[in-house]
Order: structure tokens, then C-alpha cells, then sequence
């Protein structure tokens, strides 16, 4: 389903787990980039990723913040959230900002790739047909 051919910017606290995002990725054919934080993003000159992953828990901020931030400088942006566990009020607040989907920790990495290209309205992504 790949269709990396894209930038891709993931905001994550747990170095290991970024890195295997990353990894994962990167081998799909997306540019990748890792931040840890609302501050490490804030200080970026440019936010120009066709795709964003962001942990909603990003010790002490939150992700919502760092939503926020993206949909301002970045509206056209795809963003799928990250939540520790189901993230209820915390999940429906990122939809509400402008995520794609909030998936739950540990995430299946082609059901995060299809949250992200479904948001993408410059990706036609193959009907399913049911029998």
C-alpha cells in the first residue's frame, strides 16, 4: 500500500520507539524526521511535512499542543495521534484540532500508514470491495 512520496515528521518522547517508526518508514520511501517535543517543534524555522505522527503524551507537554501548533503554521498537514491507551476525551480533542485518527499504543505501522494517506486528499487510496 506503500506511497511514500512524502515528508514525514514524528513527535515522540521514547527515542527507541521513534527510531523504529522512523525505521519503518524509511522503509516505505518517506523522508523522515524525529522531534522529541511542543519546543524541539516550535524552534523548527519551517514546518513543511506532508505527514505527522505526534504521541499525545510527550512528558511534561502534551500533543495537543504541539496539534495545534502544526495546524497554525502547517494547516495542510496530515496528522495521526499517538495515545498511550485509548486516549477518550484526549483522543476526541486531537480530531477535533485537526488529527486524521488518534491510534492507540502499540500501533500496527500499515494501520498508521492508512490513517495517514486517508486523511491525504492528494491520495486515492484502493476501494474495498467486500466479496
Amino acid at each position: 500500500m506503500s506511497q511514500g512520496d512524502g515528508t514525514l515528521l514524528i513527535v515522540e518522547y521514547d527515542q527507541r520507539f521513534a527510531d523504529t517508526l522512523a525505521l519503518e518508514f524509511r522503509d516505505r520511501g518517506y523522508r523522515v524526521e524525529c522531534l522529541d517535543g511542543l519546543e524541539a517543534v516550535a524552534q523548527k524555522s519551517h514546518l513543511r511535512y506532508r505527514y505527522a505522527v505526534i504521541d499525545l503524551w510527550l512528558h511534561p507537554e502534551s500533543g495537543l499542543d504541539v496539534i495545534s501548533l502544526f495546524k497554525a503554521r502547517s494547516p495542510s498537514t496530515v496528522i495521526a495521534a499517538l495515545a498511550g491507551y485509548h486516549g477518550g476525551k484526549t483522543a476526541q480533542r486531537a480530531i477535533e484540532l485537526g488529527a486524521t485518527a488518534c491510534l492507540t499504543k502499540p500501533v500496527d505501522i500499515d494501520l498508521l500508514e492508512k490513517a495517514l494517506l486517508s486523511g491525504d486528499p492528494r491520495v486515492k487510496l484502493p476501494e474495498y470491495r467486500n466479496g
